[in-house]
């Protein structure tokens, strides 16, 4: 593509990460549908999914291909791909509230894309670090910061 001016604009930005990138992507689907032996999340389709009425029916099948979900297998390796920090004086007294705005989010996002979960929350003195299988979804949940709170603003 040109302008009237001769510059040309390249598709840099529209470029991809290439699967091979990432040693938990699958790299071959599966021939038929498959279901992941821990979550009994269902790939048909080149998608993840869940389903259960579904994926009881396909666990007693014999033909279904049964393997581990990608996310599965980060949270086995404990690999995470996002983290975040939230760092804030008043945490003791709202922990409980910060975890139900976190259980909330991801909640939204398994809705969206199965893949996506948060790996575990390690508390340390006044900081909870939320380590989770996709960055995307850790930034979800630095936007929780943000919320407002009659003890002041989340640091992170």
């Amino acid at each position: 593509m040109s302008t009237k001016l001769g510059k040309r604009y390249g598709t840099s930005y529209k470029k991809k990460e290439h699967p091979k990138q990432d040693p938990y992507a699958m790299l071959k689907a599966p021939k038929g549908p498959a279901i992941c032996r821990k979550c009994l999340a269902i790939y048909v389709d080149k998608r993840w999914h869940f389903d259960e009425v579904q994926a009881a029916k396909l666990a007693a099948s014999p033909r279904t291909e049964k393997l581990v979900c990608p996310a599965c297998q980060k949270i086995k390796d404990d690999y995470p791909e996002g983290i975040v920090t939230l760092k804030w004086s008043h945490l003791p007294d709202h922990e409980a509230e910060i975890r139900g705005l976190i259980a909330n989010v991801e909640t939204r996002a398994v809705s969206v894309n199965p893949l996506d979960r948060v790996m575990k929350i390690v508390r340390r003195k006044k900081e909870l670090e939320v380590q989770t299988t996709n960055d995307r979804l850790a930034r979800w949940c630095d936007r929780i910061r943000g919320r407002p709170s009659t003890s002041g603003p989340i640091a992170t």
